[in-house]
C-alpha cells in the first residue's frame, strides 16, 4: 500500500467501502490545498502529501490528468475549514507523518547531504553548502523518533532502514551526474532530489522555529 493509501484511508472509510486510486488522490490532493490553507497542516506535511498525489497523477494519461485536475479544483473551492471532513482527515492522519513520512525525508535528506560530491541540484535546492546545522537537528530528531520507539515504513528497524536509503540516495546522485540507472530515469532522480531538499528544508524551518521559541521563552 502507497503512502497515499494510507492517509487517504481515516476519510474514506466514511464511504462503507474500499476507495478507488482516483478518488484517493482527488481528496487527498483537495484536502492538502485546503489544509495549508486553513493553517491546519505544515508546509512541510503538505509537501509530503503533494508528493505524493503528483507522483499518482502522473500514471494517468493527460485527458484523466485534466478530468481529475477540473475535479480537485471544484471541490477544493467547495470546502471550507470548518468542513468535518477535512478536520477529521487531518486529525486522523495525523499521527502518520511522524510514523509514514517524516522517517523518509530525514534519512534521504542525510543520505543526500553526505554524499560525495553532493549532487549541484540538492545543494541548489537546499540553498546550503554546509550542512553541519541540518544534519545535526536531523540526527536529533532520528534520536528521538527512535527513543519513541517509532520506526520506519512498516517497522522496518532503522539501520536496514539507513541502509536502504543510502543506496538509493547513491544512485540517484549518480544519476544527477550522469551514470545510468534500472530504478530511475533523469527525470525520477531530479524529481525525488527535489522533494526531500524542498520537503525537508520546510521541516527544518519549523523545528529551527520551535527551537528558537523554546530558547526565548526559557530566558524569559
Amino acid at each position: 500500500m502507497t503512502t497515499l493509501a494510507v492517509f487517504a484511508a481515516p476519510a474514506l472509510a466514511q464511504n462503507n467501502g474500499l476507495p478507488t486510486q482516483r478518488q484517493g488522490l482527488i481528496l487527498v490532493e483537495v484536502i492538502t490545498q485546503r489544509g495549508l490553507e486553513c493553517d491546519l497542516l505544515r508546509p512541510w506535511q503538505a509537501g509530503a502529501l503533494r508528493m505524493q498525489t503528483r507522483m499518482e497523477l502522473g500514471q494517468y494519461d493527460s485527458e484523466a490528468r485534466a478530468e481529475i485536475s477540473g475535479e480537485i479544483a471544484e471541490r477544493t473551492a467547495a470546502m471550507t475549514c470548518e468542513d468535518p471532513l477535512l478536520i477529521g482527515w487531518i486529525e486522523g492522519a495525523s499521527p502518520g507523518f511522524e510514523r509514514e513520512m517524516l522517517p523518509f525525508f530525514l534519512v534521504a535528506y542525510d543520505a543526500m547531504a553526505g554524499l560525495d560530491p553532493v549532487p549541484a541540484l540538492f545543494a541548489e535546492e537546499t540553498g546550503r553548502s554546509d550542512y553541519g546545522l541540518p544534519l545535526s537537528i536531523i540526527g536529533a530528531e532520528i534520536e528521538r523518533l527512535q527513543d519513541a520507539g517509532i520506526r520506519p515504513e512498516g517497522g522496518v528497524e532503522w539501520d536496514a532502514y539507513e541502509t536502504r536509503i543510502n543506496t538509493a540516495a547513491a544512485e540517484i546522485g549518480g544519476v544527477l551526474g550522469g551514470a545510468d540507472s534500472e530504478r530511475f530515469s533523469h527525470a525520477e532522480a531530479e524529481a525525488y532530489a527535489t522533494d526531500i531538499a524542498r520537503i525537508t528544508e520546510l521541516w527544518l524551518a519549523d523545528a529551527m522555529t520551535e527551537s528558537d521559541n523554546s530558547d526565548t521563552n526559557g530566558t524569559e
